[in-house]
């Protein structure tokens, strides 16, 4: 299904898409042919039916989905009349109007028989995957439609406040969707291509993707010893002394490390890029290329977390503080250089190292949060979706 959108006008409040295949990628016009058409192919859809009621002055609709041996697995009301969307040989979508330009949907797989949430606004489907605007965070998702907490990328997009300022958001591909959106006073329409996942071959130093394909041996800056990424093992983690020097604390338990996510950016300016690996042991892992070897440094996740596309990122020690610096290196060693700092158990608000208001620290920590943050990329993806 290459496009899930209703079109509305304020002489006709839905739209009836029908029974089609999800591939046609076309969208449908407000007609009473259309309309007549979609009638019949809802009637001819094996696996969800729809019947009117009316009760007094007002008609509701009933819709039943059936599993393949026509068994009910589901039934709900609506106020106002859906329409049914084939995604693949199992999923259909069920949608259906909630006022001028919204409209609400849910999917139901016949085969495992199970349905999703309602989703809100959502536009397409690839893969068990479908594509949300979230109005209040102004975020474009990505989300698994039977799996409520799984997201495989968010976006942040420039548009405008108008009421749905995105048009459109489609799969190009398995790892890229191009959406059309409304930005600035004059609703201008825009259209940009977003990257799901990103291919590890894509990786700049070639001596980190050596690393990565385990061709090379990194340097790991704990055991001062060489050795295979697959082979990384160590708990142990990095934190700052007096100098703001980085070393390793006595933790030195044993744990296969697996990578979860990774990303590439430059982090101490010197428009050289390291790559971040995110371990299941809640530790993050810097590559970095030096000198013909690639060096490994490891730090917990609150350690080195909500990172920024210019290179800062975040550390806490509680709830109750938070720090923003950045990395930066002399020779193999590693340094930390605070930015901010806003510690509510020692009292300590910080600016590049100046005492200043609370006040003025949260103000600086909100700036900080507003920054546009990393891409970050699943590594089970990283030749390829699906392909791994």
């Amino acid at each position: 299904m290459k496009r899930i959108i209703l079109l509305f006008t304020i002489s006709l409040c839905i739209v009836l898409f029908g029974c089609q295949n999800s591939k046609s990628g076309k969208s449908t016009e407000t007609t009473k042919k259309n309309v007549e058409t979609t009638k019949e192919s809802i009637e001819n859809c094996k696996y969800i039916k729809v019947k009117a009621f009316k009760d007094k002055n007002e008609t509701y609709y009933i819709y039943t989905v059936y599993d393949k041996n026509g068994k009910k697995i589901y039934q709900d009301s609506l106020l106002k009349e859906p329409s049914i969307e084939k995604c693949s040989d199992d999923v259909y979508c069920v949608l259906w109007g909630t006022g001028t330009g919204a409209w609400q949907s849910r999917f139901f797989d016949i085969n495992k028989k199970k349905h999703s949430e309602i989703f809100d606004n959502n536009y397409d489907f690839n893969n068990n995957r479908t594509i949300i605007y979230d109005l209040e965070e102004k975020r474009l998702k990505v989300k698994d439609i039977f799996d409520e907490d799984c997201f495989y990328r968010e976006f942040k997009i420039n548009t405008n406040d108008s009421t749905q300022p995105v048009l459109d958001a489609k799969f190009i591909d398995d790892e890229r969707i191009k959406v059309k959106f409304l930005t600035g006073k004059d609703y201008k329409e825009d259209s940009k291509v977003l990257y799901l996942n990103k291919r590890l071959d894509t990786v700049s130093d070639k001596e980190i993707l050596k690393v990565l394909n385990n061709k090379k041996k990194l340097y790991n800056t704990k055991t001062g010893k060489l050795e295979y990424l697959k082979n990384h093992s160590t708990t142990s983690y990095m934190v700052q002394n007096k100098n703001s020097k980085y070393k390793y604390s006595d933790e030195d338990g044993k744990l296969k490390s697996k990578i979860l996510n990774w990303t590439e950016i430059d982090l101490d300016g010197d428009n050289k890029k390291e790559v971040i690996l995110e371990l299941n042991s809640e530790r993050v892992v810097v590559l970095r290329s030096y000198e013909g070897k690639v060096y490994c440094y490891q730090f917990t996740f609150r350690g080195m977390k909500s990172i920024k596309k210019d290179g800062t990122f975040e550390s806490s020690g509680s709830a109750v503080d938070t720090y923003i610096g950045k990395l930066y290196f002399k020779g193999a060693n590693c340094y930390y250089d605070e930015l901010i700092a806003y510690d509510e158990w020692e009292k300590a608000y910080m600016i590049n190292k100046k005492s200043v208001s609370k006040t003025k620290a949260k103000k600086k920590l909100k700036e900080q949060d507003k920054k546009e943050g990393v891409d970050c990329y699943e590594w089970k993806y990283r030749n390829g979706y699906g392909k791994n």
